[in-house]
């Protein structure tokens, strides 16, 4: 049973993740991601209710940013601590075209 809800915003322009991003969500992530990203503006998605991200989660937010290649930036905005920790660990505020806007909540 898929545990993620994907929700289209306007104000920013992009997406808003409610639940858990793993291999079983991770593919509606990425089709939800590349039809915003396709749209050529700048898309944010916003993480703050996202409770779990996996390697695949991750993996489908490189990707993506890799294959569309915009000349805007994807913007992770304001990731909850769960995300907020795995995008440290994995390094991905080094990856190019990808903004994280992190509110501090500690």
């Amino acid at each position: 049973m898929e545990q993620l809800e994907i929700i289209g915003t306007n104000d920013p322009f992009g997406l808003r993740l409610v639940g858990e991003i793993d291999m079983a969500t991770a593919p509606s992530l990425q089709e939800a991601l590349l039809v915003a990203l396709a749209a050529g503006r700048p898309v944010t998605v916003d993480m703050k209710d996202v409770t779990f991200i996996d390697s695949s989660g991750l993996k489908v937010i490189v990707s993506s940013v890799a294959e569309t290649a915009a000349s805007h930036p994807l913007t992770l905005k304001d990731p909850s601590a769960v995300v907020r920790r795995a995008l440290e660990v994995f390094g991905m505020e080094q990856i190019p075209g990808l903004r994280i806007d992190a509110a501090q909540h500690d």
